[in-house]
C-alpha cells in the first residue's frame, strides 16, 4: 500500500499539483511520458551504473519507470521510489505488480523531510524530479543521510528554458499573443530550479557531495507516435492557457499547434530537441 507521510511546508504548493489535476494527467499518460524520455532515460540509466546487489533510491519516482528498471537491474537489492503524487504512485504500484517485482516500495511523501533511515542505499536517482524542493541544500542533505559513504548521486534535470526550445514554440503558440506569466527563474523551485551548472555545484557540495560534474545532454524529446496523439498529450497538459480565448482564436491556436507538431514529425513520432543536464555526484 503507498504510504502517505508529512509534507514540507516548503513544498505544499507542489504536493497540491502532482497531488492533484497535474498528477493525474501525467498518470493517464504515464506510457506516453515514459517513451518521450526514452533517450533521456537510457542515459541516465547508464551513469547510475545499478548492479545486482544495489539498494535504490528513486527521488520523484513518479510513475515508477526508474524504480521498477533498477529493480530489474539489481535482484538482490531493495528499492523505493518517493514521490508526492498519489495518482503516479498507483500506476507505479501496477506496474510494479505487472513486472513481478517484489522487491520494490511506492511512498508517498516529500523527500526533503522523509525519515529514509541511515545509510542505506548504494545509489540515488532521478530522472526531473529534483527540480521541485522548497529547499534544495536541506532536500539533498536528508537525501545524503540515506546513502552510504561513497554512494553515487544522478540526476537528470532540465537546462534553462532559451535552451530548450520546444518549451519555447509551445509557450509562443499557445500564448496566441498575449502576456503570459513566465517560467520560475533557476534556483526556485519548478522546472529550471536546477538549469544552473555552477548552482548544481554549490547545493550538492554543501549538501555533503564531491566529485560534482554535469554533462550537457542535448536529445529527442517525443510527444507522441503520430500528431493526434502528440496533439491530446499537449493540449491536456497545456490546455489553461487557452482559458479565456475566443472560439476563433482558440481554433486557430490548435490549429497552429497541430501544424507545428505536424513539422516535427519523424519516422520516430513527433520529436524536438531537448537541452538537459546529467549530473553524477558521490556521497561524502
Amino acid at each position: 500500500m503507498t504510504r502517505t507521510k508529512p509534507i514540507s511546508e516548503s513544498n505544499t504548493d507542489q504536493f497540491k499539483a502532482w497531488d492533484g489535476d497535474e498528477g493525474a494527467h501525467f498518470a493517464d499518460h504515464a506510457d506516453q511520458y515514459d517513451a518521450s524520455l526514452s533517450a533521456h532515460h537510457e542515459r541516465l540509466m547508464g551513469a547510475a551504473g545499478v548492479v545486482a546487489t544495489d539498494n535504490v533510491l528513486d527521488i520523484g519516482c513518479g510513475a515508477g519507470a526508474t524504480t521498477c528498471d533498477a529493480a530489474t537491474l539489481a535482484p538482490s537489492g531493495t528499492h523505493l521510489g518517493i514521490d508526492l503524487s498519489g495518482p503516479l504512485l498507483a500506476v507505479a504500484r501496477e506496474r510494479a505488480v505487472t513486472r513481478g517485482l517484489a522487491n520494490v516500495d511506492f511512498v508517498q511523501a516529500d523527500a526533503q523531510v522523509f525519515t529514509f533511515g541511515t545509510r542505506v542505499f548504494d545509489v540515488a536517482l532521478s530522472r526531473l524530479g529534483a527540480m521541485f524542493f522548497g529547499e534544495q541544500v536541506e532536500a539533498f542533505i536528508n537525501i545524503g543521510s540515506a546513502l552510504k559513504p561513497g554512494a553515487r548521486l544522478v540526476l537528470l534535470t532540465w537546462q534553462g528554458f532559451a535552451e530548450n526550445e520546444w518549451l519555447q514554440l509551445f509557450r509562443q503558440i499557445m500564448s496566441a499573443g498575449r502576456d503570459m506569466p513566465g517560467p520560475r527563474p533557476p534556483k526556485q523551485p519548478g522546472p529550471f530550479a536546477l538549469s544552473e551548472p555552477h548552482h548544481i555545484q554549490d547545493v550538492l557540495t554543501s549538501a555533503g557531495f564531491d566529485g560534482v560534474h554535469c554533462d550537457a545532454l542535448r536529445l529527442p524529446i517525443y510527444f507522441g507516435t503520430d500528431v493526434a496523439s502528440a496533439e491530446n498529450l499537449l493540449l491536456g497538459q497545456l490546455g489553461w492557457m487557452l482559458e479565456g480565448l475566443d472560439n476563433d482564436t482558440r481554433e486557430r491556436t490548435v490549429e497552429q499547434l497541430h501544424n507545428n507538431l505536424a513539422e516535427h514529425m519523424t519516422s520516430d513520432g513527433v520529436a524536438y530537441a531537448s537541452a538537459t543536464w546529467l549530473t553524477t555526484a558521490t556521497r561524502r
